[in-house]
């Protein structure tokens, strides 16, 4: 919840310094088709609607509902105008110019942000190795660049040399042994997310909308 309420934050911020009129509501479980989504897809002055993800699973297809020229930020899945989320995007940005010539891992790969990392890295003509629950994580060993989408720290295995790159630059040296060629990018909430934010903002005309 903190980590969700620090993002969201984040994002308000953004819009609002470039001129957009931001509606933060916080919906309550019992909100409605009528109260959420229908009421932004029939409203033309909202330009585009952002969902903290991952919603109740009660909620989730009330999601599905909106209007997909109205989803900048992946929501949809194949029905999303968009190849993946803003977060994914960033990510996947960052990372290619570690991942040529180089084996890279997609830890999550199967979830929210990490199938949209491993989608959009496909589109740059880079294959990652796809881990996700249930996968023997021992294999990022052997990658080059690690991806980590789960945001779970100490995930993977001691050895790894992590550099935590993708939402803020700093360094963890777990304990160990190192390998200083391996980068792996794990970002982990609840601190600040400005990638998905410097890629979701210009997803949106700016003009004074919401």
């Amino acid at each position: 919840m903190e980590a969700s309420r620090i993002s969201a934050e984040q994002k308000v911020r953004a819009f609002s310094h470039l001129g957009f009129a931001v509606d933060h509501v916080v919906l309550p479980d019992t909100v409605s088709a009528a109260e959420f989504a229908d009421r932004c897809n029939a409203d033309p002055a909202t330009r585009a609607v952002i969902v903290q993800f991952p919603p109740p699973a009660r909620l989730v297809p009330l999601v599905q509902r909106l209007d997909p020229a109205k989803d900048i930020d992946g929501l949809l899945g194949r029905r999303s105008l968009q190849r993946a989320c803003a977060t994914a995007d960033g990510i996947s940005r960052i990372v290619a110019p570690f991942a040529e010539g180089a084996g890279v891992a997609v830890v999550g790969a199967r979830g929210f942000v990490g199938s949209g990392v491993m989608r959009l890295l496909a589109d740059r003509g880079i294959t990652p190795l796809p881990l996700d629950q249930g996968d023997d994580l021992r294999r990022a060993a052997d990658a080059d660049v690690v991806v980590s989408t789960a945001g779970s720290a100490h995930l993977l295995p001691r050895s790894t040399y992590v550099h935590t790159i993708a939402w803020w630059w700093t360094r963890d040296f777990p304990r160990g042994p190192t390998a200083p060629s391996r980068v792996t990018f794990t970002p982990r909430p609840p601190r600040p997310r400005p990638t998905a934010s410097a890629v979701v903002v210009p997803r949106a005309e700016i003009g004074g909308r919401q």
